[in-house]
């Protein structure tokens, strides 16, 4: 037995007589749906199945490769896996979502600097001698 919904928008009409959750109903849907990034979705289904095993063993291979992932601490008991800048490329083009693709464009773009500030053809800036 549903609560009557007085008001579709109010998160305490989507409870059922139980006091459950009522995920069928279309607010909740609608707010569900909201979060998900559906682009992903749509690329995806523009592939043919071998397609998207190729990309699917790509992925596998590409966690494969972050079980090497350096660990750094945080705190005490606090510790993240860290990718470096080129896996993160790899894993953002492997995603293929616009914005993950658009992130890749600047990550290049760090990537680049990176490449130019450490280049030892780098002018160096020599103090001046005293006369």
């Amino acid at each position: 037995m549903l609560n009557s919904c007085v008001n579709p928008t109010e998160p305490s009409s989507w409870i059922d007589a139980s006091g459950n959750l009522i995920l069928a109903h279309p607010e909740v849907i609608r707010r569900y749906y909201r979060e998900i990034d559906v682009t992903l979705i749509r690329e995806n289904l523009k592939l043919t199945p071998v397609q998207r095993l190729r990309k699917l063993e790509e992925f596998v291979a590409f966690i494969k490769k972050l079980e090497g992932a350096e660990r750094q601490s945080l705190a005490d008991d606090v510790s993240i896996q860290v990718v470096g800048l080129d896996a993160l490329i790899r894993l953002k083009n492997a995603a293929g979502r616009a914005r993950d693709l658009e992130a890749v464009a600047e990550l290049l773009l760090i990537k680049e600097e990176r490449k130019r500030i450490s280049s030892p053809d780098r002018p160096s800036i020599a103090p001046h001698a005293k006369p």
